[in-house]
């Protein structure tokens, strides 16, 4: 269960990541959301690569051949974690075949409970989770 939904969190996060930064550098901002309240940029769009993106809420999602992800994002503008919904949606979207909404919450709760996860203190995104140190370790 592990090393399957621990590649699956680390797709996840450089494929988030990968788009995030694409978005920053593409319209030289550093908070996405901050930039669309203050129409900066548009709300939907799209990247140089052909990504489609569609910002909401405290996060932004993308779309691209092969690859689909949604993100959350921190006050900051960045990547702030990951959850069951998110990790499904990656999974299904993008080739890992039969895991189950149910599998991959029963797996971050296996790795709550062993450290290696943690829920994020942030109060806007409290329902996601991010690595601790004991899994860097």
């Amino acid at each position: 269960m592990d090393d399957l939904i621990t590649r699956l969190i680390y797709e996840y996060q450089l494929a988030a990541n990968s788009k995030l930064e694409q978005m920053k550098n593409q319209f030289s901002i550093l908070n996405p959301v901050r930039a669309v309240i203050e129409k900066k940029i548009p709300r939907t769009g799209t990247l140089k690569d052909g990504t489609v993106y569609r910002v909401h809420g405290i996060g932004v999602s993308f779309e691209s051949k092969g690859t689909s992800v949604d993100v959350d994002l921190d006050q900051k503008g960045s990547y702030a974690g990951f959850d069951a919904w998110r990790l499904f949606s990656f999974a299904k979207e993008n080739g890992y075949g039969a895991l189950t909404s149910d599998y991959i919450e029963q797996a971050i709760y296996s790795m709550v409970q062993r450290g290696l996860v943690r829920k994020q203190d942030e109060q806007m995104i409290s329902h996601l989770y991010t690595w601790t140190e004991l899994h860097k370790a």
